[in-house]
């Protein structure tokens, strides 16, 4: 999914970004990328729906309620749900402002987020007793769990957090997701850091997996070591083999080779100290 450029170091570059870890993240595992662009009109979002396997919803800035990004997020949940309760498969994965789109679409349509000291922090896990019940993270290695819940393995870049206390007093939220994980911002505020849908495969981390392997400004609080790689190669392993799952398809060949992220190059930003990211994919 991409997004506004506005606000963003390279703005002057192109309207729309698409940061380029997201992409690797999943070509790693297997997949090929199609963007979605945030400024898809209704009718257009349905038909690329119904092209491709899955949507990734990134990390960014924009307006919760009103933006590009969000509309176009509403419409393939609401298609993803629709194909789901009609016998298909349809896998969503948000983070961070992807994670808060998801939240945000069951409890109402309203931003119910609070402030969070969790900018450029690194933390732990925290898996359950009861993980092995999810679907998410039934498949991690025994002889990980340990190294996953102890150290300081996941990055958040994040000013704003879904506190677990609106999940334990919404019905809506309760009701649609389940808590995998939490975490504690430097304020001591506990915030949901991982969640899965009770029903749809729907997935969403507040943290980054994308980014360990693939991001490497080195004032950024992001984990390189091996344990932190293969956390993240086994969130990509599984959101692509979910993918996997879903029988949709281009009409064509010549179609699908046209709307393939192959047609664009990303930029190098890295060398830019203000950016986040070591290169984007830039659209007008």
């Amino acid at each position: 999914m991409a997004q506004s450029t506005f606000n963003m170091s390279f703005e002057a570059l192109g309207k729309i970004y698409i940061p380029a870890s997201y992409v690797k993240f999943l070509e790693a595992s297997g997949a090929r990328v199609v963007p979605i662009f945030n400024n898809l009109t209704e009718d257009e979002t349905k038909k690329l729906f119904y092209s491709i396997n899955g949507a990734v919803f990134p990390g960014g800035k924009v307006n919760m309620l009103t933006s590009g990004y969000t509309n176009v997020s509403r419409t393939i949940f609401e298609l993803a749900k629709a194909t789901y309760d009609e016998g298909g498969y349809f896998p969503i994965m948000g983070m961070c402002l992807g994670h808060h789109i998801l939240a945000m679409l069951v409890n109402g349509n309203t931003d119910d987020r609070v402030p969070t000291d969790s900018q450029n922090m690194t933390a732990p896990l925290n898996l359950p007793e009861n993980y092995r019940d999810s679907k998410l993270f039934r498949d991690i290695p025994q002889e990980r769990l340990r190294i996953f819940n102890g150290t300081l393995i996941t990055s958040h870049f994040h000013i704003f957090s879904f506190p677990i206390k609106l999940f334990q007093e919404s019905k809506e939220l309760k009701d649609f997701y389940r808590v995998l994980t939490t975490n504690i911002d430097r304020r001591g505020v506990e915030f949901v850091s991982t969640m899965e849908a009770r029903k749809y495969p729907f997935y969403s981390t507040q943290w980054h997996p994308e980014k360990p392997a693939f991001e490497w400004a080195s004032e950024k609080a992001i984990p390189h070591f091996q344990e932190s790689i293969e956390l993240s190669q086994y969130f990509s392993n599984f959101f692509v083999q979910e993918a996997r799952l879903s029988k949709n398809r281009f009409s064509s060949q010549k179609e699908e080779n046209v709307a393939m992220i192959y047609n664009h190059n990303p930029l190098h930003t890295g060398i830019d100290e203000y950016s986040m990211f070591s290169q984007v994919y830039l659209f007008d």
